[in-house]
């Protein structure tokens, strides 16, 4: 096996990805604990996507010139789609008084996640942490160059996020532990990437390896996500409660 047939599955396993994460976010409750603990753990899709992601962003690197390149090309990609839908989301969010002008501009401008401010500042998440991504990739990269063994340079930088992760759990800074805590799986995203850009065979060393840090990932997750799937439930239903009530005082004030 080598490691680009792994970008051979790209789409399938995006696709997959994000199921989980639709899975994780839907409001329904399931008679199946089998599908409950699925439905509550749905969130370790972001980490597939996030080592796939790096994966493509290393090629994606490989191909530009230079590093304001790859990041007009970054940048290009995902902003252009996250604007309009923050725009009108949040435009629906302020008229019905869920929302704030302050919080409005916070969370367009990604401002409430990265200073921890604002009501909601955890909605939005997931595009400064990919800007964030993006913006480590050509370091990152430049790190494995150095190394012959690039497995050890993972392995450092890795061990460096897990320090970073335990800074970020702090009450000030603990909504960056869901940026910070997925580091280390975008990292080896970036370094089979490298090897798949090579055509280097998959050993089971690195099979097993991304195992474990998909597991370390998901470990670090669950330390502040975690709750026993009874509270889980009860949240689920008392948040579906709230969406009724948010989607009627929405159509009530369409109509005006």
């Amino acid at each position: 096996m080598k490691y680009k047939d792994i970008l051979n599955n790209k789409v399938e396993l995006m696709g997959l990805s994000m199921l989980l994460i639709m899975f994780y976010h839907s409001k329904f409750l399931f008679d199946s604990s089998l599908l409950n603990v699925v439905h509550y753990y749905g969130y370790i899709g972001v980490d597939f996507f996030l080592f796939l992601s790096g994966m493509g962003c290393l090629f994606s690197y490989r191909k530009c010139i230079n590093k304001k390149e790859f990041y007009k090309k970054r940048i290009l990609k995902i902003l252009p789609t996250y604007l309009p839908i923050a725009i009108i989301s949040c435009f629906l969010l302020l008229k019905t008084g869920y929302l704030n002008i302050y919080d409005f501009w916070g969370e367009i401008t990604l401002t409430n996640f990265i200073f921890h401010i604002g009501k909601f500042p955890y909605w939005y998440w997931y595009i400064p942490s990919m800007l964030f991504m993006y913006f480590i990739t050509p370091f990152v990269v430049g790190f494995y160059d150095r190394y012959v063994n690039k497995k050890k340079a993972c392995l450092i930088l890795g061990f460096m996020a897990f320090l970073m992760w335990l800074l970020v759990l702090s009450p000030k800074f603990s909504i960056h532990y869901l940026l910070v805590g997925r580091i280390p799986i975008y990292l080896l995203g970036l370094l089979y990437g490298e090897y798949s850009y090579n055509d280097k065979v998959m050993k089971k060393s690195s099979i097993y390896t991304l195992f474990l840090l998909a597991q370390l990932s998901i470990v670090f997750l669950i330390k502040n996500l975690s709750m026993d799937l009874m509270e889980a439930e009860q949240n689920l239903a008392t948040i579906n409660n709230k969406g009724i009530v948010f989607r009627g005082n929405l159509f009530n004030e369409l109509e005006y």
